[in-house]
C-alpha cells in the first residue's frame, strides 16, 4: 500500500517494483499540483525537480535554512562603511553583523 506522505519521503527507488509504475504516475500528477501553488518566482528555482521527493527536499534545504536572513547578514557585514567618523560606533557595527552571520 503506497501512503501520500511517501511521495514527499521516498524516492521511486524505494518503492516495491510491482508498485512502481502507478507510484510514478501518481508521483508525477502531484508534482503538477505541488508546482501550481508555488509562487511564480520561486518555482523557477524548483521546476528542475521531478519528483515530489527531489522537490520537498530541495524547498526544505533552500527555505528551512533561513537562506534570506543568511544573504541580509551577509550583506550588512558586507557593505559597512565608515559614514562619520564615530569609530566606536563604526566597530559595533562591524561586531553586530558579524554576530548575525555568526
Amino acid at each position: 500500500m503506497v501512503k501520500g506522505t511517501d511521495h514527499l519521503e521516498k524516492d521511486a527507488s524505494e518503492i516495491p517494483v510491482e508498485n512502481r509504475n502507478q507510484w510514478k504516475t501518481l508521483d508525477f500528477q502531484l508534482c503538477i499540483v505541488l508546482w501550481q501553488s508555488i509562487e511564480p518566482n520561486v518555482l523557477e528555482i524548483l521546476r528542475s525537480f521531478k519528483t515530489c521527493c527531489s522537490l520537498w527536499k530541495n524547498a526544505q534545504d533552500i527555505f528551512a535554512n533561513d537562506i534570506q536572513s543568511l544573504f541580509d547578514s551577509a550583506n550588512r557585514a558586507f557593505s559597512l562603511k565608515q559614514t562619520n567618523h564615530d569609530m566606536t560606533s563604526h566597530i559595533a557595527k562591524a561586531k553586530a553583523a558579524v554576530e548575525e552571520l555568526k
